[in-house]
């Protein structure tokens, strides 16, 4: 039986490549898309390397687009040389745009579920931010400036992460009779109350489009976690919404985008883009209205520096002088 050997580099919505050997160059690569065959080829591209490597002539090298092929949906992929399966995949698709540039919404619970795959998983704290540890001071001069904390302040926070916001709030020794952070990760909360010990400090599991809290709150944060929310944040707001006191504000922050969009990376990962005036009605829907978009740098990472958008809200019913 001849060994086949493999190699894929590259396999993403845009594409699949790599390369295939079966004692010589494969004439008949299969690829099949959730059970039906999209297309057949010859996996003959020069590919120096293997030359090099002992691979005959080298040319064993593969790709096939694959983006005008997925359908909504998780979409499992295989590659076969006669029956023998060699490679198998599957990759999370949303199709989030229109002819027209707009979003198309709706849902998709297997889609949904695998957005979260990350967020419930244990992270280290470097892998929720850039690769790198940051504070909250930037963030929390805008909070400040924007709402008045006292001692009668509760405060939801959404996505906790390793505690920077909270840590930070507690090293400027800011005023408030409740904090309580949701995650979706139990991993990430076991550490943070094993972290933050204080009888007026509430660490729960749970999602943010549906957990509720017993009491309506005064300030309710969230910082790089909104970017995350499948197909979009309406569930969210929605449901904080609720749960907001009439003096109360609400401090998210985005992305800076100039285009709507809405993609799975490469590595599973689901990001979502804004445009303010999409963001603006989206609030609007909420019941909730923007009253600013505050710039804001966090810091850098990886070479570059990391900017957000703070949206500023609170009921729509509220007025707030300027």
């Amino acid at each position: 039986m001849i060994e086949i050997k493999h190699h894929i580099d590259h396999f993403s919505i845009e594409l699949i490549s790599g390369w295939v050997d079966a004692g010589g160059a494969v004439e008949a690569l299969l690829i099949e898309l959730n059970g039906k065959r999209i297309g057949e080829l010859s996996a003959t591209w020069l590919r120096p390397d293997l030359r090099d490597s002992g691979y005959g002539d080298g040319r064993r090298g593969f790709t096939f687009p694959l983006r005008g092929y997925l359908i909504s949906g998780m979409n499992d992929i295989r590659l076969k040389v006669g029956e023998t399966q060699i490679f198998a995949g599957r990759l999370p698709y949303y199709d989030s745009g229109s002819a027209s540039g707009a979003v198309v919404y709706g849902i998709n619970d297997e889609l949904l579920s695998h957005s979260q795959v990350r967020w419930k998983g244990e992270s280290s704290p470097e892998d929720l931010t850039w690769g790198k540890r940051m504070d909250a001071e930037s963030l929390w001069d805008i909070y400040q400036a924007e709402h008045r904390f006292t001692a009668d302040t509760a405060i939801l926070e959404i996505g906790p992460g390793y505690g920077r916001l909270l840590q930070t709030a507690l090293k400027r020794k800011l005023a408030f009779s409740s904090y309580i952070g949701v995650d979706l990760s139990a991993s990430s909360i076991a550490k943070l109350r094993g972290k933050f010990v204080s009888k007026n400090i509430r660490l729960i599991v749970g999602d943010v489009n549906l957990w509720q809290g017993s009491a309506k709150f005064q300030a309710i944060l969230c910082s790089v976690t909104f970017d995350f929310l499948f197909p979009d944040c309406r569930v969210a707001l929605a449901n904080l919404a609720s749960q907001i006191d009439a003096d109360g504000t609400i401090m998210i922050d985005f992305v800076p985008s100039e285009v709507s969009s809405g993609v799975f990376e490469p590595d599973g990962t689901y990001l979502r883009k804004y445009t303010q005036s999409e963001l603006t009605g989206l609030f609007d829907e909420a019941g909730l209205k923007i009253h600013k978009f505050v710039n804001c740098p966090l810091g850098e990472a990886k070479g570059k520096k990391i900017e957000r958008v703070v949206v500023v809200a609170t009921r729509g019913d509220r007025q707030v002088s300027a």
